[in-house]
């Protein structure tokens, strides 16, 4: 356990300039049974980069976004609203060794990253 948002906060703070920032990570955040949209809208634009990837809140499993319980429905706007401009870094785990798999891999993911973005729009709920 890392100690928490208010944690991630002060540490963040501690060092009082904009260039030192937070890597949120969903997969992470998840495990740590984090409400992620209040915890992105508290760090707000502390949150300089993320890590994407799913679980079921048991084990890092690296999965891509839309296998396990993450509700990204309330993720990616809460991400939104922070006005977070960087990149969606995806921080999944392949083991596929032929190159149809790792190119279906990678459409999947890309794909899952389409997705995500078109939740921006939404509401937080």
């Amino acid at each position: 356990m890392y100690g928490g948002v208010d944690t991630l906060a002060r540490l963040c703070d501690s060092f009082g300039t904009d260039n030192i920032g937070i890597c949120w990570d969903t997969g992470h955040a998840n495990i740590d049974l984090e409400d992620q949209s209040a915890a992105i809208s508290f760090l707000g634009n502390r949150i300089k980069c993320t890590h994407i990837h799913n679980n079921w809140g048991v084990r890092d499993d690296h999965a891509p976004p839309i296998y396990g319980n993450i509700e990204w429905n309330r993720v990616m706007p809460a991400l939104a609203a922070t006005d977070y401009d960087g990149p969606l870094t995806l921080e999944t785990h392949c083991w596929y060794i032929t190159d149809d798999m790792l190119r279906s891999f990678a459409k999947h993911n890309y794909d899952s990253l389409v997705y995500l973005e078109s939740l921006v729009k939404t509401e937080v709920v």
